[in-house]
């Protein structure tokens, strides 16, 4: 009986189409350890501090606290009249575990036709005033929003100062 030959492979006595599949092969692997770009990104205090330089005008009201299983997703919009923001417009949303709906924080003057108002029968809504600015909030395309978040954004004070901010990072 023979026995078979056993070959020492190593990357010294590879080839070269089997040296580049292994160099692509190691390369492919650490593009896959590297962050998804689709992962959220974090909107922290950089952020805000980049977006209000670039959207000079209008307050960035933000609430001061959040509720349990909610964050901050950015701004969905900004209207901008004469280089200046006269609206705008940020969303809050479910936390990967949470069920909470989207909630849309419009922020306008309250002496401007407005651009926050929404479809009353389509969206549970509520509307509050802030010194000279009207706030909308609106709970997805819901017609019913849990009654603790209803609640939360009827009274959590609203701050564009970012040192009052306590979920910013």
């Amino acid at each position: 009986m023979t026995r078979p030959i056993i070959r020492d492979v190593s990357i010294l006595h590879a080839r070269p189409p089997q040296i580049l599949f292994l160099i692509v092969a190691l390369v492919g692997a650490g593009y896959l350890l590297l962050p998804d770009k689709n992962e959220d990104p974090l909107y922290g205090e950089s952020y805000m501090r980049t977006y209000t330089a670039q959207n000079p005008g209008l307050p960035s009201l933000l609430p001061e606290r959040l509720p349990e299983g909610v964050r901050f997703l950015g701004h969905e919009s900004t209207h901008i009249e004469n280089r200046k923001a006269v609206l705008r417009s940020a969303l809050f949303g479910g936390a990967r575990a949470s069920t909470a709906p989207v909630q849309i924080m419009c922020v306008e003057f309250r002496g401007s036709s407005s651009g926050c108002l929404v479809e009353r029968e389509r969206r549970t809504s509520i509307h509050r005033d802030q010194g000279l600015l009207r706030i909308t909030v609106t709970f997805g395309n819901s017609t019913e929003a849990p009654e603790h978040l209803v609640d939360f954004w009827e009274s959590v004070p609203l701050s564009d100062d970012l040192n009052d901010i306590s979920w910013l990072e």
